[in-house]
């Protein structure tokens, strides 16, 4: 009865806390490549989050994700993991700070190669709805796929990443 008791209020706390659902594309704006400037566009990609606080009433929370994309070296599937500081919240808009490492795959033939992304973003959301929320943001990122090196020149990039997504939240807002 004690266990059904504390697992009963570790499940309340969970579902108590703020949580948000992302579904965003992106667009990739490449600064650097290797130790070359060359500034252009230089892929896109699409993506999945889930964010939750760390309490109902925190501003900090975690973030996991899924993204598959286009990068210099070809198509990739990246999963996401990060920090999320809020540092906006009014009735009607929302910012936050990210921090995040995406460890995927290039998906080469006849076998994937390792690759992943770390970066750093800033975002805001308007509020239109009860729960839905239009996205947008920039960051910056340092991706590698280090076993590229072996295929092709280029296998780093310094990108900047511009992203508009749709963001549902669980908590309704009146």
């Amino acid at each position: 009865m004690k266990r059904l008791l504390l697992l009963t209020a570790f499940g309340l706390s969970f579902a108590a806390n703020a949580q948000t659902w992302q579904v965003r594309i992106q667009r990739f704006y490449s600064l650097r490549y290797q130790n070359e400037s060359d500034p252009a566009w230089a892929g896109w990609g699409g993506q999945v989050e889930r964010r939750q606080a760390f309490g109902p009433t925190a501003r900090l929370g975690w973030l996991v994700g899924a993204e598959v994309s286009q990068a210099g070296w070809g198509s990739q599937a990246l999963a996401k993991v990060g920090l999320s500081q809020t540092y906006l919240a009014t009735r009607r808009w929302n910012g936050d700070f990210r921090i995040y490492a995406m460890p995927g795959v290039a998906l080469f033939r006849p076998r994937s190669l390792f690759a992943y992304r770390v970066g750093l973003e800033g975002q805001v959301a308007y509020r239109f709805g009860k729960r839905l929320q239009l996205v947008g943001g920039v960051g910056l990122s340092y991706a590698d796929c280090p076993a590229y090196a072996d295929y092709g020149a280029v296998h780093r990039f310094v990108d900047l990443p511009l992203h508009v997504g749709l963001q549902w939240n669980r908590v309704r807002y009146e």
